[in-house]
């Protein structure tokens, strides 16, 4: 990951964007101590992509420890009313 402080000039902006379509993110810092990160959209993809199998393997492994509650349709819609 690549930090870049102030984006002056066109080219900055052009530099930031050659690094993040090479698939190299860019922080680009700002006076108020605030932080931007710029991402390829295929970066973007596959941490979208990792955080939800992410999210289906503490899923199964939730299971595997029976911290699931399982209800029939029927059950659900006694529930509701």
């Amino acid at each position: 990951m690549r930090n870049i402080g102030e984006i002056k000039t066109q080219g900055d902006m052009q530099k930031v964007f050659s690094l993040a379509l090479n698939g190299e993110p860019v922080v680009i810092s700002s006076d108020a101590n605030e932080n931007f990160v710029v991402l390829s959209e295929d970066v973007f993809a596959k941490l979208q992509n990792d955080l939800y199998f992410a999210k289906i393997d503490r899923s199964i492994k939730q299971e595997e420890e029976g911290l699931f509650v399982v209800k029939t349709m029927e059950e659900l819609e006694a529930m509701e009313k």
